[in-house]
């Protein structure tokens, strides 16, 4: 294409750009959300052995969809999907001008994601609560099958709860536990006040 034909159309998508630029920005944020939420759902159900299920990872996707609809719709009609923007325009639905800077606000929602996931940084660590010790001694076999270097903590006393956990590190360096509390509430006389501090910092 001419230098000329390439000028022009830059100008004509910096344009649209700036003509809708509230409603692109919704669709940046609500990706970025949909895709955090959906992923973040498949990611602890793979580490807790199943323990979210496909039913509690389809009602993630479910419920973040309706939140957003809910709270950016009126304002860019919360497409989040750039197959739903084609479909729309597709069916004569929804302006041509507007399909390639929805889809350029979709695409930069999504790999924004992926490019703030940095290991080793400010991360502490992550962490999937299972209802049982059975699912924790399930979690440490998965892992020593598949090689991974895990520590094991049995009985132990993390944030005033007793709790069985098995730490493992994933490939990208995040440190994660597999944990079930067995005992809610090991120190009630130091419940404090909303407010007052807390002398004994978290475990991790």
């Amino acid at each position: 294409m001419p230098a000329r034909g390439i000028e022009s159309s830059l100008h004509w998508l910096a344009k649209s750009l700036v003509s809708c630029w509230r409603e692109v920005l919704a669709e940046g944020i609500g990706t970025f959300i949909l895709v955090f939420a959906g992923t973040g759902a498949v990611m602890a159900n793979d580490v807790s052995q199943g323990a979210i299920t496909h039913i509690g990872i389809s009602f993630v996707f479910g419920a973040v969809v309706a939140a957003l609809i809910y709270s950016l719709g009126h304002i860019s009609d919360a497409h989040f999907n750039p197959a739903v923007t084609l479909a729309f325009w597709s069916s004569g639905f929804f302006s041509k001008k507007r399909v390639l800077p929805y889809i350029l606000g979709q695409l930069v929602g999504a790999i924004a994601l992926t490019d703030n996931v940095q290991p080793g940084g400010a991360l502490s660590h992550l962490g999937v609560q299972v209802e049982s010790t059975q699912e924790v001694e399930a979690a440490i076999q998965r892992f020593t099958d598949a090689g991974l270097a895990l520590f094991t903590e049995d009985d132990t006393d993390c944030c005033y709860a007793l709790q069985d956990k098995v730490w493992v590190t994933d490939p990208d360096g995040n440190r994660w536990e597999v944990f079930v509390v067995k005992v809610g509430d090991t120190a009630p006389e130091k419940n404090v006040a909303v407010g007052q501090g807390v002398s004994k910092p978290c475990c991790g």
